[in-house]
């Protein structure tokens, strides 16, 4: 069964585009929109375990450009 998160990310000013493109073309990535408020962008994101999406955090999302943090939220049902 596959294991769903939403990975709310708050980008440095004006990187905000960049950081979108690069997420939109992840493979494990489903959607990444901005948004206004705490949090810049709502990444969802759809692996085959919790460990492909720890390393998606990890390895990939908080390697871009433009990234300064994240919060995610593991989607239960």
């Amino acid at each position: 069964m596959a294991v769903k998160a939403y990975i709310l990310a708050t980008t440095t000013a004006g990187k905000t585009a960049g950081a979108l493109e690069t997420l939109r073309a992840q493979p494990l990535v489903r959607s990444a929109v901005a948004v206004t408020g705490p949090y810049d962008v709502i990444i969802s994101v759809e692996a085959e375990d919790l460990d492909a999406i720890s390393r998606l955090v990890n390895d990939t999302i908080h390697r871009i450009d433009g990234i300064e943090r994240t919060v995610t939220c593991l989607q239960w049902g």
